[in-house]
């Protein structure tokens, strides 16, 4: 087995390589040394979502210091790039190196800011997002990543990680090639379970804002995230919107650029004549976005939060979908989608720069096409990206009106121009008969509705599994549960909804109702593929090895579950050791999915099994030549010959954040697949003591009859702090159950709670939870047990107060219980918790801002206002809460103010309320809603006997009705109100019934209602019926009361 290192040594560079050289493509690992604002303190706090075990961060920098990073550098003589593997594997920039230019936004500063799932994010390079929503958990910790020359003189730099929450692996080959102005990406994203998963992914690039940007996405119309339409590339108040600097209006902006087909977008810089370009085949990449931070200081805020001196910056990204679908986009066309179990899904993207093309009209790895018209003449521009040589054609129809024999290098463009009397539209541009670009654009346009058909009932079965689908997607599993249950009490024989329900319920572990509603579905249809799958998973986790052959049997025949269904036929009689079956059936498999890792595995294993081994040594090195990153390669090779250097190379390739879990990742694969002793040798390789490798390590020595070192190692897990121990896999269940035999240690039941609680079964959860009592000596349990409790019982109050015992002066218990408290109405604890836990950590802004609103909704005002004027807010993307409690809390003063008859300070205090204080970490939008602030500025002018001033508030109320709708029923009804006092009942009759209206059941528009027609005593009832915390109400009232 020596051989198979020595083989691997030419084709894989390792850490310790400095320099590989093919002709003139270059690749080696440098640390580069940033300015750097790191991240810190993750939460220890367990909480089950869409994304657990993934934890957040919530410490972040204000004062930046050099850090080194490692970049893998790629280079040939035209470009030139940067990889961090240890920042999400993101390519941190290139260049085009004739000009020193950067198609790539590379930032100089490594600037982490609260805006990813997890919080820490850096903006710049190009974001790599696979799983449920950007951006992804691994966008800013250390992933796998691998380097290799290739054979055609090309290098390779792999970088990827397993999504966790799905067990699905993605990998992507950045490749430069020797001699093109282009470097590709070809990403490979697998689903190996059983189980349809979530499917997001989106590459996001940065590019600078600066340089008469231009939007070169073509399209007739954009998507929302809420899957809404709009028009593109102008706008229905005539902005060009793909011009970046006349988005100079309105919020951050998303275009999902739509409805034309085609392979390209890109942008170009016009005051640097440089650009970029993206090219992927259509039915790889549909999506193509443009992401704007606002123009305003909304968004113009974010350019010294993410970067010291590159400048703003706006992100250009490819999708597998048309859109990033929000909630809203369900009830549209663009539905949210799927990834089917046993599936592969692998695509190829090219990007490079575009130089001296006067614009840019269409791109494609061979090169970029501008060509424009004036009056008689038309000029064409090409920048190739390969050496180029040939005819360069204009053409009309067949005809040819122009032809230029042409020799070029890379980046090197040529302008020609040529008289033509007619319409350019009717031409097209050819590169050796290859069509570069056609001009018509109007034949590419595509006809997919974009709008949901009249009348659809979403109350009808199909409309309820709909629903409960695209919640399942989003992994909203128990919302997609009520979904399907309504569905099927609709229609009880709704076989997609039964299925739904058979492979929600086996998420939730309850594998009896998961056969029953599967073999509820066969009743009605006993060929349904989905269902036949959903019965052989149930039969299997049951233990009725029958069930499972039949269901997985009949499931083969339906092409959506036949990869998966013929893995899973393969496991089952790999178990039972009939390998040259399984053999065979992961063969099937391979059929209808070549690049299925779970077809891919098993086959090898088997052929090891078989005693195959010139044919498992030849497996893996295809499977290495494709998949570097696979680490099956390497712990099959260590299988094979259990040497040092075999271990060595493992752990080397293993170096992601969490990568204790890739370990457990594929020793349970061996373990599924009943290759027990296999499963331990690769848990005896990983790094560390983690209680939950400790766990499994004792229990597979327990399955060997190895007890010594089983109850060694379960002494271990009883020994090791919980903290950041989140254990998921259902399958840890069994190992949980016998570790409760030896011992009934609280931090079982914790573990086995935790894992019953992520997938669902709430009810197990909880009861084992309860089952700790107040043993534990873990505040972050007491926290996470409150959260699952109603919030009225004793028993959470109990565990609030248990757990500000234990953590001290640790700031998230004290978050934590001050909120508790305040959400129950006790406002004086939840003052005195975060006034105590504010004095012991006077620079968490986290804690600084409640304490504020704590102030705030107990009408402190002055205190508030002192706090905020001293407090430094790194904030989370949309985040406006530090300047809301600014504002009422200004508000609330000058209330105070003129309640003591001090007017002109009241006209100070809302001077202030109209500020945007920088220190609060929110910027200015363009529109901002100040009616309120004018209306008390208004009583204080009049009580002032200013009317000159009071007027002109006045006239600025009544002029802006209904032009924001920020705020309507506080705008509009107190413009309502002015027309009424100004003698212009009639027009503000129209505004109230308006309003009333639009917000028929709102208690504070009938309240406003009450006031504006003098019924005072209805007023008053219905102020009763208001929500305490809402402080715009708690002012309108007071402004009419007092």
């Amino acid at each position: 087995m020596k051989k198979i290192f020595l083989w691997l040594i030419p084709a894989i560079c390792t850490a310790n390589s400095n320099l590989l050289i093919a002709q003139t493509a270059q690749i080696s690992e440098k640390q580069f040394s940033l300015q750097t604002y790191p991240f810190s303190d993750p939460d220890p706090v367990p909480e089950p979502r869409k994304i657990f075990p993934y934890f957040r961060f919530d410490g972040y920098a204000d004062k930046g210091t050099m850090q080194d990073w490692k970049m893998v550098e790629m280079e040939n003589d035209y470009i030139k790039l940067w990889i961090t593997p240890e920042i999400g594997g993101k390519i941190w920039g290139a260049i085009e190196k004739s000009t020193g230019k950067a198609f790539v936004y590379y930032n100089h500063a490594v600037k982490f800011r609260d805006i990813a799932m997890r919080g820490p994010w850096t903006s710049g390079g190009i974001e790599m997002n696979f799983g449920v929503i950007g951006h992804a958990p691994t966008s800013s910790t250390p992933v796998d990543y691998l380097i290799r020359k290739n054979g055609d003189g090309s290098v390779s730099c792999f970088v990827g990680a397993i999504d966790l929450p799905s067990h699905t692996r993605w990998s992507v080959e950045v490749n430069l090639p020797k001699d093109k102005a282009w470097f590709t990406t070809r990403s490979t994203w697998d689903n190996p379970t059983g189980l349809e998963q979530s499917y997001y992914h989106w590459m996001n690039l940065g590019i600078k804002t600066k340089g008469d940007l231009e939007y070169v996405f073509p399209g007739n119309y954009y998507l929302g995230h809420d899957g809404k339409h709009f028009p593109w590339p102008v706008d229905e108040q005539g902005h060009k919107t793909n011009f970046y600097e006349k988005n100079n209006f309105g919020s951050y902006k998303s275009y999902h650029v739509f409805g034309e087909m085609t392979n390209f977008y890109g942008a170009y810089w016009h005051n640097d004549d440089f650009g970029f370009a993206h090219y992927s085949p259509y039915d790889e990449k549909p999506g193509k976005k443009v992401w704007i931070w606002g123009l305003s200081d909304e968004g113009m805020i974010w350019e010294k939060l993410l970067t010291d001196t590159d400048g703003q910056y706006t992100e250009i990204q490819s999708g597998r979908l048309f859109n990033q679908a929000s909630e809203g986009s369900s009830n549209t066309p663009f539905k949210n989608r799927g990834f089917a179990p046993g599936s592969t899904d692998e695509w190829m993207e090219h990007w490079f720069p575009v130089k001296g093309t006067n614009g840019l009209k269409s791109a494609s790895p061979i090169g970029s096409v501008n060509m424009e018209q004036h009056e008689n003449k038309v000029s064409v521009w090409f920048c190739p990206n390969e050496i180029t040589d040939g005819s360069l054609e204009v053409r009309e129809g067949k005809e040819v009106v122009f032809n230029k024999k042409i020799h070029t290098i890379p980046m090197h463009s040529i302008n020609e121009s040529f008289e033509y009397k007619s319409d350019y539209k009717k031409l097209s541009v050819w590169l050796n008969n290859e069509l570069l670009f056609d001009a018509d654009r109007e034949k590419y346009e595509i006809k997919r509705p974009v709008e949901p058909p009249a009348g659809f009932n979403w109350e009808t079965a199909y409309g309820h599994y709909l629903k409960g689908k695209e919640q399942e997607r989003q992994r909203a599993y128990k919302t997609a549960w009520e979904e399907y249950k309504k569905a099927i009490e609709i229609e009880p024989g709704f076989v997609p909804a039964l299925t739904g329900m058979a492979n929600l319920a086996y998420r939730k572990t309850d594998y009896k109702a998961s056969l029953a509603y599967s073999l509820k579905a066969l009743s009605v249809d006993t060929y349904d593929p989905d269902a036949n799958m959903s019965y052989g998973l149930a039969g299997l986790a049951l233990g009725d090895t029958t069930s499972a052959i039949d269901g997985f049997s009949i499931a083969s025949a339906g092409v959506s579950q036949r990869s998966a269904a013929y893995n899973a036929l393969a496991s089952v009689l790999l178990k039972q050791a009939d390998y040259r079956k399984a053999l065979a059936y992961a063969g099937k498999s391979l059929v209808y999915n070549q690049q299925g890792s779970a077809a891919i595995q098993l086959k090898i294993l088997c052929l090891r099994k078989l005693g195959m081994m010139e044919e498992v040594s030849s497996q893996l090195t295809k499977l290495e030549e494709k998949d570097p990153l696979n680490h099956f390669i390497r712990f099959e090779k260590f299988l094979s010959d259990p040497s040092n250097e075999n271990k060595l190379l493992v752990q080397h390739f293993i170096c992601n954040e969490l990568s204790h879990e890739t370990y457990l990742e594929y020793a349970l694969w061996y373990f599924r697949n009943g290759q027990l002793s296999d499963a331990l040798k690769v848990l005896e390789m990983a790094p560390g003591n983690h209680p939950v490798v400790l766990l499994w390590t004792g229990y597979l020595n327990h399955l060997l009859g190895n007890e010594q070192a089983a109850y060694v190692a379960f002494k271990k897990v009883i020994e090791q702090n919980p903290q950041f121990v989140f254990p998921f896999r259902v399958e840890t269940l069994k190992p949980l159950e016998w570790a409760q035999t030896l011992s009934d240690n609280w931090k079982l039941n914790y573990y086995a709670g935790l894992i019953y609680l992520n997938a669902g079964a709430d009810e197990k959860g909880r009861s084992l939870w309860n089952s700790c009592g107040n043993t534990p000596d873990f505040y972050p349990f007491y926290i996470a047990r409150s959260r699952i409790l109603n919030a009225d019982s004793q028993q959470a109050q109990t565990d609030v107060e248990r757990a500000v015992s234990i953590a001290g002066n640790d700031w998230r218990a004290g978050l934590y219980a001050s909120r508790f408290y305040l959400d129950r109405g006790n406002i004086t604890k939840a003052e005195e918790l975060a006034r105590n836990y504010y004095k012991g950590n006077p620079m968490n802004y986290y804690l600084g801002l409640h304490y504020a609103k704590v102030l705030e909704l107990n009408q402190d005002y002055t205190k508030c206002i002192s706090l905020l004027q001293n407090i430094r807010v790194l904030p989370c993307e949309g985040s406006i809460e530090g300047r809301t409690i600014w504002r009422n809390a200004n508000i609330g003063n000058s209330l105070d103010l003129m309640k003591a008859q001090k007017y002109r300070k009241a006209l100070d205090g809302i001077a202030l309320a109209r500020q945007w204080p920088a220190n609060l970490g929110v910027g200015k939008p363009y529109q901002v809603d100040e009616q309120l602030e004018d209306f008390i500025a208004f009583q204080c002018f009049k009580k002032l006997k200013d009317n000159i001033s009071a007027r002109k508030m006045e006239d600025q109320i009544i002029g802006h009705t209904g032009q924001l709708n920020l705020s309507p029923y506080i705008s509009d009804f107190l413009t309502a109100w002015l027309l009424k006092k100004a003698g212009k009942k009639t027009e503000g009759d129209q505004v109230m019934n308006k309003l009333l209206t639009h917000n028929p059941s709102s208690k504070i528009m009938l309240w406003c209602n009450a006031i504006y027609s003098g019924d005072l005593d209805r007023a008053k009832t219905l102020a009763k019926e208001v929500d305490v915390n809402d402080q715009t109400f708690l002012f309108l009232s007071r402004l009419f009361n007092e």
